[in-house]
């Protein structure tokens, strides 16, 4: 996808004000409406024209792209080095005196990053020159927003303003927990929730949305789904605020649109849509698809093109806002800020998690995801001592699946770059193995110099020793004041409402999407031992939902008058 081009400016100053001119009566709904099919045939004239200037490739590309049935792109290393060297050229042809220029001279490293760079020619499909201008859009939109001293630095949660978290915290945009039918992140946009101060707020607040999904390298490779729902109440409230410096962050951000659908009930959003034409490169109009019709019409429309109905954030009976999982995700983006930052590494885009098992040379990792690693290894090790070769592989593969579904990955880095990159699963399955030996041998040795040591150690194999601070911690008085639970409290307060009007089903389902998803993060539920104060124990899953629950019914009881 290129870049925003700065020649559309005038005709969206044009395309704006004649959307504020327009009557808002009740008439304009209707789809006899003059105005409706006068915007409607604009919009449907522009997209055959746009179509009719693309290749047959072109066309077929977007149309597979629309409905989730392209093929997986297949990266040649050979082509991308051939690709990288053409957008260094271009970049030297075009980088003069931009916001660019002057973020190599702050951090040339940065700047410099084959992960970065390969981010934006990943959305532009390798092509050079688009990816450049793209770049150059990048920087100016990044120190417009954040200022000079941000042009290089990862934009995080805490870079937000109280404004803009609250800009966020509506749910007006959001990242679907749960992807298209091709695995594509969606992002979902619902113009009726939008709330901000300033329009900068909410684009502060889309930039680090966009952010959160540029680190997927699968989604740079993959593209992401783009879904405006203004149906009915879901009208834009703000009269299309920053609609123009909105669609221009989009287009500045290397991110490949593989989607974008627009559903609407109402004459005014199709104004907006033709200014948004307007500001999009050819490619990406082939892939822009106009919903018209009521809620179920409109979620019919987009489970042709492979987005499920129960995808979207909206009750199935009532069509209004569902946000107790984005509520959540909210909650847990301060979670990370209290993670080890030595984890947050630049390179190729992909970042450790607290969950992850980390393989750094020479080098005793300490996080969540390697300590359960080893609490594993020190359960299974008897067991693996005793069976065949074939039991052991067995062992070993279902200590990795355990990890997995505490949502960890294994990672290994680069000794050169810094970069982190998956781990082959033979690798992982080699790695455990000789771990598993390891620690066999360990206890041999240590139990012929010393067996009542190994008899304790052995007695203490399933307790869980360092303590994060983004643990949830129960069985002291002092654990209310952990971080972990701080922000287990806000997150149930501020889902208290919907626990409250909440079938019995329902309440489990929260209580299990709290618990699943702050073990994502790397959060543990601990209990003291009763042996050792110095020492904890995880909770059981049914004992953990047992005491997400008991902090809802708390906080009803604290909010009744008295």
């Amino acid at each position: 996808m290129s870049s925003f081009n700065p020649e559309y400016d005038s005709y969206s100053s044009q395309c704006c004000t004649s959307y504020f001119s327009i009557p808002t009566v009740s008439g304009l709904v209707n789809r006899q409406d003059g105005y409706y099919r006068q915007a409607k045939e604009e919009i449907d004239s522009t997209l055959a024209q746009s179509m009719a200037q693309l290749s047959f490739e072109e066309r077929q590309m977007g149309q597979e792209d629309l409905h989730g049935v392209s093929e997986a792109i297949v990266e040649d290393k050979a082509h991308i080095d051939g690709c990288l060297k053409d957008l260094d050229l271009q970049l030297d042809s075009i980088k003069h005196g931009s916001d660019y220029e002057m973020a190599e001279t702050m951090d040339s490293f940065h700047v410099r990053d084959r992960g970065f760079r390969l981010s934006f020619l990943r959305s532009n499909r390798y092509n050079a020159k688009n990816a450049a201008k793209q770049m150059l859009n990048f920087f100016n939109m990044k120190r417009q927003l954040f200022g000079r001293e941000k042009l290089t630095k990862e934009i995080t949660f805490s870079d937000l303003s109280e404004d803009d978290k609250d800009c966020l915290k509506t749910g007006c945009m959001q990242i679907l927990q749960t992807t298209d039918r091709a695995g594509r992140q969606i992002l979902f946009q619902c113009p009726g929730l939008r709330q901000f101060k300033t329009v900068e707020n909410e684009l502060r607040a889309r930039f680090y949305i966009c952010m959160c999904l540029w680190k997927s390298e699968d989604t740079q490779r993959k593209g992401m789904v783009y879904v405006t729902y203004a149906i009915g109440r879901f009208q834009d409230k703000m009269n299309g605020a920053g609609f123009v410096e909105t669609t221009k962050l989009i287009m500045a951000f290397p991110l490949y649109i593989a989607g974008i659908h627009r559903c609407t009930d109402h004459v005014t959003h199709f104004i907006l849509g033709k200014t948004s034409l307007g500001m999009m490169p050819m490619s990406t109009r082939a892939r822009t698809k106009y919903h018209l019709g009521s809620d179920q019409e409109c979620q019919y429309i987009l489970s042709t093109y492979g987005i499920p109905r129960q995808t979207l954030p909206l009750d199935p009976m009532t069509n209004e806002p569902k946000l107790n999982g984005f509520l959540v995700w909210y909650n847990q983006q301060q979670w990370k800020e209290v993670e080890n930052g030595s984890q947050i590494v630049t390179g190729a885009f992909l970042r450790p998690r607290a969950n992850d098992v980390l393989f750094v040379s020479s080098q005793t990792m300490n996080n969540a995801g390697n300590d359960l690693l080893r609490t594993l290894v020190r359960k299974r090790y008897d067991d693996y001592d005793l069976v065949s070769n074939e039991k052991k592989t067995a062992i070993s593969d279902e200590i990795i699946s355990e990890i997995k579904r505490n949502g960890g990955r294994f990672l290994k880095q680069d000794a050169l770059e810094g970069s982190w990159k998956e781990v082959d699963v033979n690798e992982i399955r080699r790695k455990t193995k000789q771990m598993l030996r390891n620690y066999r041998h360990k206890l041999s040795n240590r139990s012929k110099a010393n067996p009542v040591a190994h008899h304790r150690i052995a007695a203490k194999a399933i307790t869980l020793d360092q303590v994060h601070p983004n643990d949830i911690l129960f069985g002291t008085p002092t654990s209310k004041n952990h971080e972990g639970n701080i922000l287990l409290r806000q997150v149930v307060r501020d889902l208290a409402s919907e626990y409250d009007s909440a079938t019995r089903a329902g309440k489990t389902q929260l209580t299990e999407l709290i618990m699943r998803q702050s073990r994502e993060m790397g959060s543990r539920f601990l209990k003291q031992s009763t042996i050792d104060a110095n020492r904890w124990e995880a909770l059981p899953d049914d004992v953990a939902r047992s005491k997400i629950s008991k902090l809802f019914r708390n906080i009803r009881r604290s909010s009744k008058p008295t």
